[in-house]
């Protein structure tokens, strides 16, 4: 087979006809909840959650292009930006990180399922395990069963539970 049959990715090519090390980006799939003219982009990962968003400038946005239906229903947008871009992202408390540390939000978009769940809701196929140690076992669980201590390994607590016992990776 040769290299002139398979097809070029659009995204791949508009990325290097801007001079970007590809290596560089990654993908942020999402909701665009604010769109203003000098602000920055609100994006948030699902639509169940509206407490969770990121907000990137908008000039630090190297594309943007809709998802597919069927991977993002409702609008859902695929954002790539440079992995050290310096994004706000907000929770109950703000904090200025670096994308690459809020990858694990967003998911990726092939880990997005159709379900009852609510559309929009990145769901990922396996369930999330959370490692809770209960007298001398340590154990891992669903995180909704784990949700009274958190024993997370993320640099930026996303848990909901009471008592957060992170630890950085």
């Amino acid at each position: 087979m040769s290299n002139e049959s398979l097809p070029k990715n659009a995204v791949f090519e508009k990325l290097a006809a801007g001079g970007v090390d590809v290596s560089e980006v990654m993908s942020l799939p999402g909701y665009v909840g604010s769109m203003t003219e000098g602000r920055p982009v609100q994006l948030f990962p699902s639509l169940q959650d509206l407490s969770i968003y990121v907000e990137i400038p908008a000039d630090a946005i190297l594309h943007m292009e809709k998802a597919a239906e069927t991977t993002l229903p409702n609008n859902g947008v695929i954002v790539w930006v440079r992995n050290d871009t310096e994004v706000i992202f907000k929770r109950t408390r703000t904090v200025h990180t670096m994308a690459r540390w809020v990858r694990h939000v967003f998911g990726s978009p092939d880990t997005h399922t159709e379900s009852s769940a609510g559309a929009g809701a990145p769901l990922v196929t396996k369930p999330q395990l959370v490692e809770t140690s209960r007298g001398r076992l340590r154990i891992m669980a669903r995180d909704m069963m784990a949700a009274d201590v958190c024993q997370s390994r993320c640099n930026t607590c996303q848990s909901r539970c009471l008592t957060c016992q992170s630890r950085p990776m």
